[in-house]
């Protein structure tokens, strides 16, 4: 619980450091990117530009990079839609919140996703996730 106060508390200072317009662009295309992974069920791609350190929260409790991969992998996405990107960047942080729609998703409107990047040596990686409407 702790951990997950930290993690809410890292993103809300990130969000609140205001919006970058080149962080817009690159944060879309980043979470674009991610999506089409998921869909094509590419999981070596996705754990090679997964952060080690990573962590996703749900509503059904907080995964570690390990346990997110096998939740990716069981996930049968059909048709999905990405909408209403708002991306904000620190230092070589870039935080994407945005609308998630799918068949799969519980209610009939698009849910609120939240995802966060890191630039490294390797180039960018997923560090963190935020979903509390799971794709069943």
């Amino acid at each position: 619980m702790k951990r997950m106060i930290i993690f809410a508390l890292a993103l809300i200072l990130l969000l609140a450091a205001g919006p970058a317009r080149a962080a817009q662009s690159q944060g879309e295309t980043l979470v674009r990117g991610l999506w089409a992974l998921i869909a094509a069920k590419d999981m070596a791609k996705i754990a090679a530009t997964t952060s080690p350190e990573f962590q996703a929260v749900h509503s059904f409790g907080a995964n570690d990079k390990q346990d997110e991969m096998k939740r990716l992998a069981g996930l049968n996405l059909g048709a999905y839609t990405l909408s209403d990107f708002h991306a904000t960047e620190q230092g070589p942080v870039i935080v994407v919140s945005y609308h998630f729609g799918a068949a799969q998703a519980r209610g009939d409107k698009p849910a609120l996703r939240l995802e966060v990047f890191i630039n490294t040596e390797q180039g960018w990686q997923w560090l963190a996730h935020a979903n509390l409407e799971p794709v069943q």
